[in-house]
Formats: C-alpha cells, sequence, structure tokens
C-alpha cells in the first residue's frame, strides 16, 4: 500500500521521488536500529487522504509536517502523551486497532483484490492467499517476501518489460534542505495537522505501544520513545521534502505476522528504498507495476485480519467488547472517526454502569 500511496501524493503534490525515498529509506534504518524490533515508518493516513482529495502543493504538506512534528514533540517533552495514555484504557486502544484492521481488510478488497481482470490475476491471487495461509505463522519462511517475489515473477511474464533496468536513464536528483515559511506553517497545520493529530496519537502513538508491548516486552518500549521518534522524523523529514511519516500499529502487525521478530526487516526495507531512491527514481511508475495489486491486496488483507484478531482478548467481558465494538465502527465508518471513537470509548469506560448494555 506504501508505494501506491507514494506515488499519487509525488504526482499531485509534486514532490523530488529521490528526496522522499531518501529520507523515507533512511528513517527506516534508524527505526530498525533504535528500536530493535519492527517498528515501521509510514505516510500519515489522514494527510494521505486530504491531500490527494484536496490536492494540495508540496509547500503546504511540509508546513503541516513540521507542525505535526513540532505539537508532538511538546506532548513528549512535557509528558503530555504520558499522562493522556494514562487516560485511554486499553480495551479503547483496542477499539482502534479493530477499526483500523475494517478499514485496511476494506481498502485491501475495494482497491486490490478485487482488480483481477482475467484467469491469471486470480490464480495470482489464490496462489498468494494459500501462501499466506501456510506460512503466516512460520518463523523460518518470510511468507510476505515469498508472495512478493512471486508477484515479480507475474509481472516479468505477463505484463511487464526491464527497459527501466538502465541505471543511467535520467534519474531526478533534486534534494535539497528548505524551511517552510510561516504561512505553509499555520496553513498546513489548520488543513492538516489537526484532523491528523488525533489519528497519530490513537493509532501511531497508543496502539503501536501497545501492540509492540504485546510482542516484544522485553524490549521496553515506551509512548515517549514512540512519540520522540516520530516527532523527529515529521521535523527533519520536513525539512528535506519527504512526506509526513508516522510509526503504525499496522505495519508492527504485518512485518511481525510475517516473521520479523526485530528491527532486521525494517532495515531492509529502507536499504531497499534508498536503493531505489538513488538508482531508480525516474522510473518509479514502471518498478511499481513489477509489484502486482492483487499481491499488495493479499498482504493488506492479512494486516487487517491480525489487527482484527487482536480483539479477542477483550471478548471474555461483554462490557469490555461491546466497547471495542463501538470504537471500532465509529472509527471505520464516519469521518474523523478515529478522534470521534477514541473520546466516545473513554467516556463508555468510566461510566460504563450507567449503560444497560455494557453490563
Amino acid at each position: 500500500m506504501i508505494l501506491p500511496l507514494f506515488v499519487s501524493i509525488i504526482s499531485i503534490a509534486n514532490f523530488s521521488v529521490i528526496g522522499v525515498f531518501i529520507v523515507y529509506g533512511s528513517f527506516l534504518i534508524i527505526s530498525g536500529l533504535y528500536y530493535g524490533a519492527p517498528v515501521v515508518v509510514q505516510p500519515l493516513k489522514a494527510v494521505a487522504v486530504l491531500i490527494l482529495s484536496l490536492k494540495l502543493d508540496k509547500e503546504i504538506v511540509l508546513g503541516a509536517g513540521l507542525s505535526i512534528g513540532l505539537v508532538m514533540f511538546f506532548f513528549t517533552i512535557t509528558g503530555f502523551l504520558n499522562k493522556l495514555s494514562s487516560l485511554v484504557p486499553k480495551v479503547v486502544i483496542r477499539g482502534v486497532q479493530f477499526g483500523i484492521g475494517l478499514t485496511l481488510c476494506n481498502v485491501a478488497f475495494k482497491d486490490y483484490i478485487s482488480v483481477g481482470s482475467n484467469a491469471v490475476d486470480w490464480s495470482l491471487l489464490a496462489i498468494s492467499f494459500l501462501l499466506a495461509l501456510l506460512f503466516v505463522r512460520s518463523k523460518r519462511v518470510p511468507v510476505s517476501f515469498l508472495i512478493v517475489g512471486i508477484g515479480i515473477v507475474y509481472s516479468i511474464i505477463f505484463k511487464s518489460d526491464l527497459h527501466f533496468l538502465s541505471l543511467g536513464q535520467g534519474v531526478n536528483h533534486e534534494f535539497r534542505f528548505e524551511i517552510p515559511s510561516l504561512t505553509n506553517l499555520v496553513s498546513g497545520f489548520i488543513l492538516l495537522g489537526i484532523p491528523q493529530i488525533p489519528l497519530s496519537i490513537g493509532n501511531s502513538i497508543f496502539a503501536s505501544n501497545l501492540l509492540l508491548n504485546d510482542y516484544f516486552p522485553d524490549k521496553k518500549i515506551t509512548v515517549n520513545r514512540i512519540g520522540l521518534t516520530f516527532s523527529l522524523f515529521n521535523i527533519l523529514g520536513s525539512l528535506f521534502g519527504a512526506i509526513p511519516m508516522s510509526h503504525a500499529s499496522n505495519g508492527v502487525a504485518g512485518h511481525y505476522t510475517f516473521g520479523s521478530r526485530s528491527g532486521g526487516s525494517v532495515f531492509i526495507l529502507g536499504a531497499m528504498f534508498l536503493i531505489f531512491g538513488v538508482f531508480f527514481s525516474s522510473h518509479l511508475k514502471d518498478v511499481l507495476n513489477f509489484i502486482p495489486l492483487q499481491t499488495i491486496g493479499v498482504l493488506l488483507f492479512i494486516e487487517s485480519f491480525v489487527l482484527i484478531r487482536l480483539i479477542a482478548d477483550t471478548s471474555h467481558r461483554i462490557s469490555d467488547f461491546s466497547i471495542v465494538l463501538v470504537v471500532g465502527l465509529i472509527a471505520f465508518g464516519i469521518p474523523y472517526g478515529f478522534l470521534i471513537g477514541l473520546v466516545i470509548g473513554v467516556l463508555l469506560y468510566k461510566y460504563k454502569s450507567k449503560f444497560s448494555f455494557l453490563n
């Protein structure tokens, strides 16, 4: 899902391909080394949606990235994130994760899995699902790389050519340091920062922290550590022309599900983006064609299933499970649903004795 999103944002907002991929790859490598766990970096979801729908230009987007980074840095160093995390119960975060899972599942089927146009496309889809079912729990077989590899072979045989592999062709070298203006900083915060920050706190910070402590309790990953890298990545990225980024619980779930137990997979992914940015950035859409949409859809569906499955630990109490369902459905179903669901979930949990359907 990341590559198609990058392609769309780069095209609409006129970002430098080489700048975006070099910065993004560097941050992935830093994240893998710093955490020693699959703490991935992804484009900010609400920001990405608004860029695509409002056709915003790069300057406003960079201003938004800087403003979001500064606000989250302030929340982190003042201890506000820690105080806020103590107010949000685990069941509410599980609801947020459920909503993210439903969103990913919807995207997987609507935009990727359902696009098969012939028997060969559907055969690729069936093989990818079979491999996922057989090896999703395997620690020896990196099933995500296996699925992507089969997809690339399929593209080479049936759909693509190799003309872009000549490394000397017109690489875009536009990569410079630039401070967003005060006007773009304010405009970016109003247009993009306000809707994004609540989602980032719920998904990027709280949900990621809960999931990482579920999977890697010995790593001692905290809300403040995640908040610090989140904020610094956005501050630095906005100064070097990168799309605003965040950590994401669905990315953690995906890497863990497909066998990652350290920061190695994130490091490798970052190295791949660096190589792509330096050598293949002028042929972005050609490279993207080598990863079939069906392959992306299968990987997204598996990620969504892993996130949805997490709600099982709340099923023993009807009140907790009901709150999870309410929060998740609100997050999935309405605009600004993650913020609204988070607030309603906290209130339901605090006053659940007053609601008959929670007892």
